[in-house]
């Protein structure tokens, strides 16, 4: 398989800073599944239309989140990572990060509506 994976630079300069000034081990977590994308581009779960976020009707996320202090799991993740495939059928040709975020609040998926709205704009 062969497509490219690209991240926003909204990504690069906003979320993941963010994410390293909670804790320093999320952009390492980032960056395992920016790598895991390279091999399999549906490894997220696919999003629904919900919470009047039309936008990322086909788009994907994944739920992560680093060990607490005594090196446990957390029962639920704190995290999104939202990407999306292009074109969104079996022949993927680019993967698109759009944002990496808190679960609380939306913030992860608002972050990801509002540069999917712009971007969809900005295209021909």
């Amino acid at each position: 398989m062969s497509y490219r994976v690209g991240v926003l630079d909204e990504v690069r300069t906003a979320d993941i800073p963010s994410l390293a000034e909670l804790d320093e081990r999320l952009p390492r977590k980032v960056a395992e599944i920016i790598r895991a994308l390279y091999t399999d581009p549906w490894i997220g779960a696919e999003m629904r239309e919900r919470y009047n976020m039309t936008v990322l009707a086909g788009c994907r996320k994944v739920a992560f989140d680093v060990p607490d202090s005594r090196g446990r799991e957390r029962a639920r993740k704190r995290f999104r990572f939202v990407y999306t495939n292009e074109p969104h059928d079996a022949s993927i040709a680019n993967i698109v990060v759009l944002a990496i975020g808190p679960r609380d609040r939306l913030a992860a998926y608002r972050k990801a509506a509002a540069r999917q709205g712009r971007r969809r704009r900005q295209r021909p």
